[in-house]
């Protein structure tokens, strides 16, 4: 708090951090209301400061949510987005905001520690949210600490992350046999994505994890411009030489603001390797599409840059694929490292979807494999896989 904090906020602060001691901020708080209405008990007008001997109200805080729920929409995945509410105070007593947080690390306000609401009056609560490479329904829990309140003012911010081309559902979730942990064998082995263009604009989809798609039950290839495409798959076509399931399944489309569609496959078997002391914000790398020879820079980020220092080494097996550290920059408010790689295709590379693995290494000797997948094609060669 700043200097000129008056000791009421001061003692509002400690509140907040014995809220903290208690969990009250892990994870999303059910049944609680951020919409309290007048005459109820959270919203009974406060006394005079001197009638509460310094103790917290057991109440809800007297502020309406406008509107209820912060919607940031639609938004790309690794696009942060802005929104903002009103906070109303609806007491007839001034107000002063302690301090405002999220139940999630992926979003961030603006601050509003010290401020105060005259009655009746409003403030405006931003917010950004930023998605990563997650995609689907996004939802956190916004918690506001007014001085002289035991309990927190609660609403949730909410969106749905999705690239142009959307894939329903958002997973494969599959299971090993339940009665034998040590079985490879899986259920939920067969299914269906729907996949569709969330701006109703007809697509094709040329490959799936490189090959050839197939298209509802009877499996036969249809490679006509269509809003919506049902794709069927088996897991065991992403099934590794060593055994283990690729993590992800990519669909290539023709769309050049959607040439990649990721799906996360969900089993023990395709779980990746993670090395606590290297923490990335998102574990794969969506690169895109590119002609051959081409190149595409890419910028991955990892936590806690302080611990595990500059990025040393990144590489892949792939054949016609060569990967270099083009920079690094450290953000030190937020501890991060933000890395750009600058991936290079060879001239002779044919064209498809290329999935692969890239080895990343930091200079306190941790290092991580994490799935990469670009997609080669000339200007005028998105044409379908075939046989």
């Amino acid at each position: 708090m700043p200097p000129s904090s008056s000791p009421s906020i001061a003692s509002g602060a400690v509140l907040w951090s014995l809220l903290l001691v208690l969990g009250l901020f892990q994870g999303c708080s059910e049944g609680s209301s951020n919409d309290a209405s007048p005459g109820s008990d959270s919203t009974a007008a406060p006394g005079p400061a001197g009638e509460i001997s310094g103790q917290a109200r057991d109440a809800i805080p007297p502020i309406r949510v406008i509107p209820s729920i912060l919607n940031w929409g639609t938004t790309d995945p690794e696009t942060p987005v802005d929104g903002s509410v009103e906070l109303e105070n609806i007491s007839n007593e001034p107000l002063t905001i302690v301090t405002v947080q999220s139940s999630c690390a992926c979003t961030t306000t603006r601050s509003l520690d010290g401020q105060t609401i005259p009655p009746g009056g409003k403030v405006t609560l931003e917010a950004q949210l930023d998605p990563q490479n997650s995609v689907g329904r996004k939802t956190t829990r916004i918690k506001v600490l007014v001085e002289g309140y035991s309990k927190l003012l609660e609403f949730d911010g909410t969106a749905e992350v999705s690239r142009p081309v959307r894939i329903r559902p958002q997973y494969i979730n599959t299971v090993g046999e339940p009665n034998d942990p040590n079985s490879n064998a899986v259920v939920n082995q067969t299914g269906t994505l729907m996949v569709s263009s969330l701006d109703r604009q007809p697509f094709r989809v040329l490959s799936v994890q490189g090959r050839p798609p197939l298209y509802g039950a009877s499996k036969e290839a249809t490679v006509g411009p269509r809003v919506q495409h049902l794709l069927v798959y088996d897991i065991e076509d992403y099934r590794q030489p060593d055994g283990r399931y690729e993590r992800y399944v990519v669909v290539e489309t023709d769309r050049e603001d959607a040439p990649l569609v990721e799906v996360l496959l969900r089993h023990r078997n395709s779980a990746l390797d993670i090395d606590r002391r290297f923490k990335l914000k998102s574990y794969m790398l969506n690169l895109g599409r590119t002609p051959p020879g081409g190149s595409i820079e890419k910028v991955h980020s990892s936590r806690e840059a302080s611990l595990t220092g500059p990025i040393v080494s990144a590489t892949t097996d792939e054949p016609g694929i060569t990967v270099e550290i083009a920079s690094q920059e450290i953000l030190e408010s937020e501890d991060e490292l933000a890395t750009t790689y600058r991936f290079t295709v060879d001239p002779d590379k044919p064209e498809g979807m290329y999935y692969f693995p890239l080895t990343i290494r930091a200079s306190n000797r941790a290092d991580i494999v994490v799935p990469a997948f670009i997609s080669v094609r000339s200007p005028a060669g998105a044409s379908p896989v075939s046989e």
